[in-house]
């Protein structure tokens, strides 16, 4: 009688294991699914729109699949003025890009003034 009722155990304790482990198994596929879907995205649409950005020396921008956010279109880089980012945002957006956009653009004369302001910072 005992032999029996450890073996219902286990096999219960074994299924609700097997279960959850699927369970979560399903959750990665899903969610990371997505992801891989986006970042694929972000790399298309950047190889697209490199070139692009290439042909203006107003930008030294790098463009890249960004893991956040569930996968997003990294712009990396440098632009000399405010009004060369505001340039860089309006040709990104005209490209209307498939994912979310994850901006890491630094302003030159920002810094440069923030340099001037405090020259021994």
């Amino acid at each position: 009688m005992k032999i029996g009722s450890l073996n219902q155990k286990v096999s219960s304790g074994f299924v609700i294991t097997i279960f959850l482990l699927l369970i979560g198994a399903l959750v990665i596929l899903v969610l990371g699914g997505e992801q891989q879907r986006n970042l694929a995205k972000a790399r298309a649409h950047g190889k697209m729109l490199q070139p692009i950005l290439n042909q203006d020396p107003r930008f030294g921008i790098r463009l890249g699949a960004y893991t956040g956010g569930n996968g997003m279109l990294w712009i990396n880089g440098w632009v000399e003025t405010k009004e060369d980012l505001r340039a860089l945002r309006q040709v990104v957006d005209n490209s209307n890009p498939p994912v979310a956009c994850r901006w890491s653009v630094r302003v030159m004369e920002d810094e440069l003034n923030a340099i001037e302001e405090d020259p021994d910072g």
